[in-house]
């Protein structure tokens, strides 16, 4: 998009000022003559992204276009310089003035004391009218320019002038539906309207950036948006991350949570800077007022602690520094400073849990690649089932091939097997007897507790053939 600028030409007679688009200088056109239609084109596609205009086409409807050809077909280059009046007295703004570049001061007195004081300051983006500056402060009665200042002055057109002040009305109602603001002055929420900026963002931008500048709150008016932390490149995350959440940088992002619209983003790390810069009590006037006035704003080093993704084509609203210390209000700073204290031990809580999470990752992931690679060594086999946890043990008594199924009963036949070899062993005509002696059956053995002694006629009938040796049982054992 081309760049809209008003320069002071000196090759006019006389010399006035003149409007550039990008490389075009448009011609200079007397207070009731209208622009070419080149013209009028290349200023409607350079004033789009105008607050004015944008809220224009979002409220007027399909035909916000014609007026806004109409306002561009008169628009007028005016140039002031520091120190110049903008307007002295309200009556005297017969027209009205979209500011491109620089600041001015807005003026009023004071019923009482009949004292001059500063009301806000006037940004670029801002339009000054009779009815707006009356709505905004109806004390007010000039403007200084603080800088050297680019304006645009507008024709006549009512459509323009009412819708912004329905603008900066629904501004005031969504301001006034926050609890953070509860405690702000129906002044204050005027100028914190007035001193916002409107910005638009896509589905899946970046709201806010981990990292960057934070140079005021932010105001999520319409749609929804995801928080993230980003995390350093290659390291292990937990399960709370998702699959949308990987940058293109190859670092990680983990998931913190969904806020809605209306909510303000950058309370922690914008007020806990202001906290922490050189000992400045945002509460107190006098350090609000020079913050506000620039003599300090430079100090504070506010960085956005976390990122801010659009889960949809969201609207936003952005606050300065200098307009949220001058206009909120003592009472509504407690309320911020409060929260941003409560809001940033939480956060750091759950950092805290994200980094012992990723650290047990990467244990568990190192861990994980050394066992795989002592199973790829062959050193090791794999870790036995449940099942098969039995047969090691049997094994280790010295039954090999033993399952888990028949470990008992193979036992018991084992040690019958054992037995029958011992007593037989020990016959000295073993080997003499014939196939179906060796096969005869052994005799079982009675139990313990009725022992009574044998004698030799029951030996030998246990003992048919012969084969035990006498002065001994079948067992072997001393009779």
């Amino acid at each position: 998009m081309a760049a809209l600028e008003v320069l002071w030409d000196d090759q006019l007679s006389p010399p006035a000022a003149a409007i550039r688009v990008g490389e075009h200088l448009l011609p200079h056109i007397g207070e009731h003559e209208s622009r070419a239609r080149a013209d009028v084109k290349r200023l409607c596609t350079a004033s789009a992204s105008l607050d004015v205009f944008s809220e224009l086409s979002r409220r007027v409807g399909g035909t916000w276009w014609k007026v806004h050809e109409a306002v561009c077909a008169g628009l007028q280059p005016v140039v002031r310089r520091r120190g110049e009046l903008l307007f002295q007295g309200v009556h005297s703004l017969k027209a009205s003035y979209l500011i491109l570049h620089g600041e001015a001061a807005l003026l009023a007195t004071e019923s009482l004391h009949r004292r001059v004081r500063q009301v806000t300051v006037l940004q670029p983006g801002a339009l000054l009218s009779k009815t707006v500056i009356t709505w905004l402060e109806p004390q007010s009665f000039a403007a200084v320019a603080q800088t050297d200042m680019q304006l645009l002055e507008l024709p006549h057109c009512e459509t323009v002038k009412l819708t912004w002040l329905q603008v900066l009305h629904s501004r005031v109602e969504t301001l006034r539906t926050l609890p953070l603001l509860s405690n702000c002055s129906d002044a204050g929420l005027r100028m914190l309207a007035f001193a916002a900026r409107a910005k638009a963002h896509a589905a899946r931008s970046t709201i806010l950036q981990q990292g960057g500048p934070c140079s005021g709150l932010t105001l999520l008016t319409e749609g929804s948006a995801s928080i993230y932390v980003s995390l350093e490149a290659g390291d292990a995350t937990t399960a709370t991350l998702d699959s949308h959440s990987r940058p293109s940088d190859g670092s990680t992002r983990a998931f913190l949570g969904v806020v809605h619209a209306p909510e303000l983003l950058g309370v922690v790390d914008l007020m806990l800077s202001i906290v922490k810069t050189g000992g400045s009590d945002p509460t107190n006037k006098a350090t609000r007022r020079r913050l506000s006035l620039g003599h300090a704003v430079s100090s504070i080093d506010a960085f956005n602690s976390v990122s801010v993704v659009a889960n949809c084509a969201c609207a936003a609203l952005h606050f300065c520094t200098e307009a949220l210390l001058l206009h909120a209000g003592q009472l509504a700073l407690v309320d911020m400073a409060n929260a941003a204290d409560a809001r940033g031990m939480v956060r750091d809580a759950l950092l805290q849990e994200i980094a012992r999470q990723q650290k047990t990752e990467l244990i568990k992931g190192r861990m994980r690649e050394n066992w795989a690679h002592v199973l790829a060594s062959g050193v090791l086999s794999p870790r036995p089932s449940l099942g098969q946890c039995i047969a090691p043990s049997v094994d280790r008594r010295g039954f090999p091939g033993a399952s888990p199924e028949s470990a008992a009963s193979r036992i018991r036949s084992k040690m019958n097997r054992c037995e029958t070899a011992d007593v037989l062993s020990q016959s000295e005509t073993f080997a003499e007897l014939p196939r179906c002696a060796r096969a005869a059956p052994v005799a079982v053995p009675q139990e313990r507790n009725s022992p009574q002694p044998e004698s030799n006629d029951r030996v030998q009938e246990s003992d048919p053939l012969g084969v035990i040796p006498r002065g001994q049982n079948e067992y072997g054992l001393a009779a």
